[in-house]
């Protein structure tokens, strides 16, 4: 007989090592465990994603990523079609 579990639990199941890895982060950034020159905070984190969002560098910064990893991918997929 297979044992049942509570279809709540196997919901949250995924979640809980994410978000107890974030507090337990917080709670070491906090205490001073961990120092934040190292490892910002992830309050740190929000706070700079927040900011950076806001004036629009975030989004220029992301977009000159990406465009650079398209024309990379493009160069790669083209070498190798060429090579293959």
């Amino acid at each position: 007989m297979a044992k049942s579990t509570h279809p709540l639990l196997l919901r949250l199941a995924p979640w809980l090592l994410p978000v107890g890895t974030v507090i337990v982060w917080q709670l070491a950034s906090s205490v001073g465990w961990l120092s934040t020159r190292v490892l910002p905070s992830p309050e740190g984190v929000l706070k700079a994603f927040w900011t950076l969002s806001a004036s629009g560098e975030l989004w220029q910064h992301l977009a000159i990523s990406s465009w650079r990893a398209l024309v990379g991918f493009a160069i790669g997929g083209s070498i190798g079609l060429i090579l293959a």
